[in-house]
């Protein structure tokens, strides 16, 4: 019985991992060109994108994931789930948006990589808020957040900094190009 049980366990492990990490897809991006003006547009236009409530969402996530333990341990799991689910629609949002963002084909492995960033951090949303129907997916979702999270400064970001350096862009003058440090750093 116990042998059975544990291969249940294994096995309910194994599909919350396949859907919190799917195979990896270069998205169909619509391209512009390298020049230095394109290459400025594309900072814009990301910027704008995550500009949006989905900086200010991003902001707070320490806050709504603490506001949501806390719904959690009083038993209130369908507010809890609510606020997951209101994460993950903001994140959509913005993984959406940035399909629709013209980029230079130098860009292209870091737009990728942005989506993909993206589309895995409303997964562990969209897993979390069903705490309920799959609480295990839910535990392999909290675990899978905080290294999701990490990739944002130790590759999205620096990988950023490294393109505008490269290219010798000027970022815009954004909050989200000044909470991660670059306006008057990239010359």
């Amino acid at each position: 019985m116990t042998t059975k049980l544990n291969a249940l366990a294994l096995g309910t492990i194994d599909d919350a991992v396949r859907t919190l990490n799917p195979p990896t897809s270069q998205q169909q991006l619509l391209l512009s060109n390298n020049s230095k003006e394109a290459q400025e547009i594309y900072l814009q236009n990301i910027s704008s994108v995550l500009n949006s409530s989905f900086i200010n969402e991003f902001i707070s996530q320490p806050y709504n994931m603490h506001k949501a333990a806390m719904l959690l341990i009083q038993g209130k799991s369908d507010e809890a789930a609510k606020v997951f689910g209101d994460l993950a629609i903001s994140t959509t949002g913005a993984y959406t948006q940035l399909l629709t963002v013209p980029v230079p084909p130098k860009w292209q492995s870091f737009h990728n990589d942005l989506l993909g960033l993206l589309r895995k951090i409303s997964t562990d949303h969209r897993l979390l808020g069903k705490i309920n129907e799959d609480p295990m997916a839910a535990f392999a979702a909290l675990n899978d957040f905080s290294s999701t999270i990490s990739t944002i400064e130790f590759t999205i970001i620096q990988d950023l900094r490294s393109m505008i350096r490269q290219e010798e862009l000027t970022a815009p003058q954004s909050k989200l190009f000044d909470l991660i440090g670059l306006l008057d750093n990239t010359n």
